[in-house]
């Protein structure tokens, strides 16, 4: 896999519990979307891995990457070691250069090897819970790691060409995305790993946001801009999910399925009409 093609929708959260999982199997089974990253860390994982393995059987081109996670408190870290923090505690001490570089190193190593135990392989490619991933000091553990793997795949960035992220809504956000992950691409390059050219998705999960509108603006930029652009998603069940630990953004991902279900087939796998 070297890249994105020209449209690709991705769930993120696969595994974060078992409502989450079956949606997003759903959507992969349906056609609706690319792929999905997956939660390695979470207690659901390995019923969940298998899940999904039998998936993947049936739709043997979908893309299955994993979801790396610093920022979920009441979630088990895969080392048993690292200190879940929230996600302002990761932007701050990330950017001030402060976080422990080792630690976040082993915690990525083994939430990859949790990957790889239950799913069989290494992932399709690589992303982060609250976009973790791309912060300073944590990438470059992130890079540390992968050097040392068989990793071939491709790596998320959450940027994009500027005329793009300003003529989406929640702008504001975007450009905060942009700031923080300053010379990721260069770093990727770098280090040869491919990465898509554009990225949306972004907002505000909040219950008057207009998600199906939001979805068509991603579109028609997206439809516009000659490279590839990455479009994330959060489906789930907020019904289905009341058993399980508090998630804030529960009832935008009931929406954002319910939405995505009846999107037509051709707005993703590359096609541009």
């Amino acid at each position: 896999m070297n890249r994105p093609d020209k449209i690709t929708l991705i769930a993120d959260d696969y595994a974060m519990n078992a409502a989450i999982s079956e949606r997003i199997r759903a959507l992969l089974m349906l056609g609706k979307i690319d792929g999905t990253s997956c939660m390695t860390n979470a207690q659901h994982w390995p019923q969940a891995a298998q899940a999904l393995f039998e998936t993947e059987q049936q739709c043997p081109d979908i893309q299955i990457g994993l979801h790396f996670c610093l920022t979920e408190p009441w979630m088990p870290t895969a080392t048993g070691n690292f200190t879940s923090m929230s996600l302002n505690q990761a932007l701050a001490s990330s950017c001030l250069r402060i976080i422990d570089k080792p630690a976040v190193a082993a915690e990525f190593s083994a939430q990859l090897d949790a990957f790889t135990e239950h799913y069989g392989r290494l992932p399709d490619f690589i992303d982060g819970h609250q976009h973790v991933h791309s912060f300073p000091v944590i990438r470059d553990a992130i890079f540390e790691v992968l050097k040392g793997s068989d990793f071939k795949g491709w790596i998320r960035q959450c940027s994009g060409p500027w005329q793009n992220m300003m003529a989406r809504p929640f702008r504001f956000k975007a450009l905060i995305l942009h700031l923080v992950g300053s010379g990721f691409c260069r770093q990727l390059q770098r280090h040869g790993y491919p990465s898509n050219s554009d990225f949306c998705g972004i907002y505000d999960f909040s219950d008057t946001a207009d998600y199906e509108a939001l979805l068509q603006q991603w579109l028609k930029t997206a439809r516009r801009y000659p490279e590839d652009t990455l479009i994330m998603c959060h489906p789930g069940d907020s019904e289905a999910s009341s058993n399980s630990p508090p998630d804030p953004i529960a009832s935008a991902r009931t929406r954002e399925f319910s939405v995505i279900k009846r999107q037509p087939d051709s707005i993703i796998n590359g096609s541009d009409q």
